[in-house]
């Protein structure tokens, strides 16, 4: 027995939403993609550092990472299931419509938890990540050196070279945020001799060469010869352009697909009914 006007329809809804749903899924993927790549080219060194900043014993490192690989495997989700909606409909074959109809219901629960999450997550971070920079900086900034003992004020160092910045807040004068740091307060170079920074914030060194690093900038503080930007700045512009700089895409395609999988299973439920129908 033909479908009657309401299964027809139903039917053609069904697969240009999954049609759609291809598209979206594919959207996803290449989100995730460039996140990933992007988050890659942080050094692990720096994550080091960023994991020692936690949101609810989520290192921040493994957040900007895990991200990435979770919207690359939504994206094959939705591609999957897409398929299913495709040939369910085309088929009109019940079990599958039912399937494919739950597993939408089931993206739907996750993707509102996971956005809740995610903002929830995104508040605590911005509102904490000064704070908790600046402790992870005092705990475990020992040496004024690329290879001591301690891989999180290894990457201190390192984070000071790559991204040109130094300390948390901006270094503009003797008194700074290494003040307070094991390095001055009990054994460093910092403690022995005075010096007022790191090396490494010395303005043009890499690591190989920021031992050689002019007195002048170090000891002095000379204007010029040290990057007076704090690191905390830096490393949120860092998190901006690699990870929420996606966020309106990310919204975009996230409300477009919320909606889509809405009407998907009206339809996918339609069409089941429209199908028992006939085979009754």
């Amino acid at each position: 027995m033909p479908l009657e006007c309401g299964g027809k329809l139903a039917k053609l809804l069904l697969i240009c939403i999954n049609a759609v749903f291809l598209m979206l899924g594919i959207g996803v993927l290449v989100i995730g993609a460039i996140m990933k790549s992007n988050v890659s080219s942080i050094k692990d060194e720096t994550k080091t550092v960023l994991n020692s900043v936690k949101t609810r014993d989520f290192g921040l490192g493994n957040i900007a990472d895990n991200l990435s690989i979770l919207f690359i495997v939504a994206g094959v989700f939705i591609l999957l299931v897409s398929a299913l909606g495709l040939c369910g409909a085309c088929k009109q074959n019940k079990v599958l419509l039912v399937i494919y109809a739950v597993l939408v219901l089931v993206l739907l629960v996750i993707k509102v938890v996971a956005i809740a999450l995610w903002f929830t997550m995104k508040n605590d971070i911005e509102s904490n990540l000064q704070n908790q920079l600046l402790d992870s900086l005092h705990k475990n900034f020992v040496s004024d050196s690329v290879s001591s003992g301690n891989d999180i004020s290894n990457g201190w160092n390192m984070i000071f070279i790559s991204l040109d910045c130094c300390a948390v807040g901006n270094v503009t004068s003797t008194t700074n945020d290494f003040d307070n740091t094991p390095w001055c307060t009990t054994s460093g170079e910092c403690q022995l001799t005075n010096a007022e920074i790191p090396k490494a914030c010395c303005v043009g060194v890499t690591e190989t060469n920021y031992t050689s690093a002019p007195s002048s900038c170090f000891y002095n503080l000379n204007p010029g010869t040290y990057n007076t930007k704090g690191c905390y700045k830096v490393i949120v512009d860092l998190l901006e352009q690699n990870i929420t700089s996606n966020a309106r895409s990310i919204l975009g395609v996230g409300i477009t697909i919320f909606l889509v999988e809405v009407l998907s299973v009206i339809s996918a439920i339609v069409l089941c009914k429209q199908s028992s129908k006939d085979r009754g």
